[in-house]
This record gives structure tokens, sequence and C-alpha cells, in this order.
């Protein structure tokens, strides 16, 4: 895996963790790179908590209006245990950890690179077990489409593109067997190469949905990873309530996961729900010390 890819996404402003879950799951077999990868990500979301904070500041001094704005948002804050009283002490706070990243969140990314290599490899049985029952050749086509999918994603420019193609004409392909139409984890490849390549959110969202609904009977990881992407596509698409239902369904299944949680807290704020977001948002800090930093490059909750 090649640190180039991940950084395509950072500078295109795709900084969510969301934006290369998928990507890094399929391609970590190194924890000291994706270590890395993390870490950077954390540098480019706490930046942007920063200017958030910074803004916050600006405002702050402004009138007394914008005052009581900010002491709303900081009393819902000091519901998920964060003290921030004194704003341009905490933008110092974060400053400093762009630069110095603390050992408690260095830690956790270490869990998180961990968790990642495992979930490579029961992605990779999972697509095992359901690329059984094809005929050879379907199989072969979708081994090759496989093959295209990894090779693009450790590239950029054309031949990043060149080959998404090809994976993406491949795994069409598959879909025109009875057997492979009913294959999750085909469905859940086309539906993120219409998002990260085509840009075209309808036909993702269609194929995630057609994922997560083939997938739910065995709940397995790409159900959970079908709900998740089912989500961000419709909240890509303005459509924030049928986001939040969808996450909710992951949820209710993974109550424990981390990123499904900090989605559902995104979702929660963007219709509305102020107070099950900031539920969220505190379990998300239990498990993960950085999400108070990380929660600032959300806009969602602070325009919400």
């Amino acid at each position: 895996m090649t640190l180039k890819t991940i950084d395509y996404y950072l500078k295109n402003d795709e900084s969510r963790q969301i934006d290369i879950d998928y990507h890094v799951a399929m391609l970590a077999t190194n924890s000291r790179e994706v270590v890395k990868i993390n870490s950077q990500l954390f540098k480019v979301q706490a930046a942007q908590a920063a200017i958030t904070l910074k803004g916050f500041e600006s405002l702050y001094l402004q009138n007394k209006e914008t005052n009581k704005s900010l002491d709303n948002v900081n009393r819902g804050l000091e519901k998920i245990n964060l003290n921030l009283a004194n704003i341009g002490e905490s933008i110092n706070r974060i400053e400093t950890s762009i630069e110095q990243i603390s050992l408690e969140i260095e830690n956790g990314f270490r869990v998180v690179a961990s968790i990642l290599i495992e979930q490579r490899e029961l992605l990779k049985t999972i697509a095992r077990q359901l690329g059984s029952p094809y005929e050879q050749k379907v199989l072969e086509l979708r081994n090759e489409a496989d093959l295209w999918l990894l090779a693009g994603m450790n590239e950029i420019g054309r031949e990043r593109d060149e080959n998404f193609d090809d994976a993406l004409r491949l795994f069409e392909c598959c879909l025109e067997n009875p057997i492979g139409m009913q294959d999750y984890v085909v469905w859940f490849q086309i539906g993120w190469l219409n998002w990260k390549h085509k840009k075209d959110l309808k036909s993702s969202e269609n194929a995630f949905y057609r994922s997560q609904r083939l997938s739910k009977i065995n709940k397995d990881i790409y159900h959970l990873k079908s709900l998740r992407h089912l989500a961000i596509i419709q909240y890509l698409q303005n459509k924030f309530e049928e986001a939040y239902q969808s996450i909710i369904i992951a949820v209710s299944l993974f109550p424990n996961d981390h990123d499904t949680l900090f989605d559902a807290a995104r979702y929660a704020a963007k219709t509305g729900r102020e107070e099950e977001s900031l539920k969220y948002l505190s379990k998300c800090i239990d498990q993960c010390a950085s999400t108070s930093i990380t929660m600032f490059a959300e806009k969602d909750f602070i325009l919400c």
C-alpha cells in the first residue's frame, strides 16, 4: 500500500474517515503504514478543527449575540465532558496535537491498524466464500475484477482511472450471472467504484442498497460497511433523514463500533437530533480520545 493514494483523497478534501475506510481495509498489510495513514488523516482533521475553533474565537469577540450562541455550544459540549470554557486554550491544545500526537492517540491508531488488518482478512474470506458457487468463467471474471480494483487503489492519475474502469466493467459482467446478481461483495465494490471513481452517486446508492439488502442475512462486516456507505452516499445527496435511518440500522447491529457511532452522530446532528448526536459523540470519545479533536472537523456538529 502506498501513501500517495491516500494523499489523493486528502488533497481532494475527502478527509472523513469513511472516505478512506474501504481503501485502507483492502490494502492494509503493514500496521506501521496504517498508523502513518491515520496520523496523517488526524493532522488534516485537527487542522480543520483548529480553523473551526479560531472562527469561534473571532465570532465570540464580535458581538453578544454570537457570545450567546457559543455559550449554548459550550453547554452542549459539557454534556460530553469537554471543557471548552477557554476557547483559546482549546485551540492551542489542538495546534499542539497537530505537531505532537499524544501517546494515547498513537495507541489508538495502533489499535485501528490491527483492526483494519484483521478486517482485510475477513473481507477476503467472505469474498472467497461467496465466490465458491460461481461457474469457472464467471469466477475468473470476478477474480480479475478484484485484481484491477486493487491495482487502481495503488495508483493515481490516468493509470488509476483505467484500472478502475476495467474493474467496474468486469464487476458489472459478473452481474449477468444469476449467482453474481446475488453477490453482495460485487455490489459493494460496484457501489464504491461508482462513488470514488465515477462520481455517480445515484448508481452508487443503488449498489450499496443492494449490497446491504443481500448481506442482511449474514450481518457480517460487509453488511456494516454497506450500511455506512449507503448512509454517506445519501448524505452527499442531501437525503439526511434517509442517511440517519440507514445508519441507525447499523448502530442497532454494531452498537460498539466507533466509526459507526461517529457517523450516527453526524446524521443525528444534521437532522436536528442534537441530544442524540451528543450521546453518540460521548461514546466515541470514551472509546477514542482523538474524537474530542476530530469532531470539530465536522461542520455538521457546529452548524446544526
